[in-house]
């Protein structure tokens, strides 16, 4: 969770009023609705309203003032945004032919899905370096 740093003292001190949360849209969304009901328990004259966040400006809306809180990924370094706690996690899964060479893998490194290729335009020596890349790991600089 995002905010602006100075809507942090707005939200306590006013007990009427209405908080926007901005979320992209994943598969977490339908859960949400907890953490919007405990809230409005605790705040019983705020309104709560859940808009969809432009995943291209996610953090526009906080800055015109639009949105109060954004519920984005991480991670976020912003100077002038605070962050909040972690509101949910989600797997990271690799979707791929039960054909290709790292199906019959239990688990696959990220460094292996640079091996995981999308185009015709990549070729077998862009494929090479990627698995001396892996092979030698990355550079600590």
């Amino acid at each position: 969770m995002v905010m602006l740093a100075p809507s942090r003292t707005s939200l306590s001190n006013s007990a009427a009023m209405s908080v926007t949360v901005k979320a992209t849209m994943t598969p977490a969304g339908r859960w949400w609705r907890i953490y919007f009901d405990s809230f409005a328990t605790r705040h019983p004259g705020c309104d709560v309203r859940h808009r969809h966040l432009d995943f291209g400006n996610p953090f526009g809306r906080l800055r015109t003032g639009e949105a109060d809180l954004a519920i984005v990924w991480l991670p976020v370094e912003e100077r002038d945004l605070t962050v909040g706690p972690v509101v949910f996690t989600e797997p990271v899964v690799l979707a791929m032919s039960a054909t290709h060479p790292l199906a019959a893998r239990v688990s696959v490194s990220p460094a292996r899905w640079a091996l995981v290729w999308r185009s015709a335009a990549e070729t077998c020596l862009i494929r090479d370096f990627a698995e001396i890349v892996h092979d030698l790991g990355p550079l600590a600089l």
